[in-house]
């Protein structure tokens, strides 16, 4: 796992850097909690740019969970090709480019199980 996010972080390939346009700051400066539904918007901009045809999960635990299924992000709890376990506050610092995701992976904070090679694919998301 170390080398997949290793050759993602190399590339830049990784969530923090979906679509530069839809990760722009929607929120005021001080305004810091962006809401699940918030954060499937931005990934829904990316996926209506470049979808994807796998399924990919980001599990938030107890707070809910974004499925990225047939080019749409819906806030289900959908099976899933590939899970990305990871909590809601460190999906927003996530999306947000405030938490790196090699430091992340590193520190617990990032879990993936399933299809490793489908965490590549979110490569597609990003420009």
């Amino acid at each position: 796992m170390w080398r997949v996010f290793s050759y993602l972080l190399r590339r830049n390939v990784f969530v923090a850097r979906v679509i530069p346009d839809a990760l722009a700051p929607t929120h005021s400066q001080g305004e810091e909690h962006m809401a699940l539904q918030d954060i499937a918007e931005r990934m829904q901009r990316g996926l209506d740019k470049r979808p994807l045809a796998e399924t990919i999960k980001f599990d938030c635990g107890d707070d809910g969970a974004i499925t990225l299924d047939a080019g749409q992000a819906v806030i289900e709890d959908r099976p899933a090709q590939c899970t990305i376990h990871i909590s809601e506050p460190n999906l927003q610092k996530l999306i947000g480019g405030k938490l790196n995701p090699m430091t992340a992976f590193v520190m617990g904070k990032i879990k993936v199980t399933g299809d490793m090679k489908l965490a590549m694919k979110l490569g597609q998301l990003l420009g």
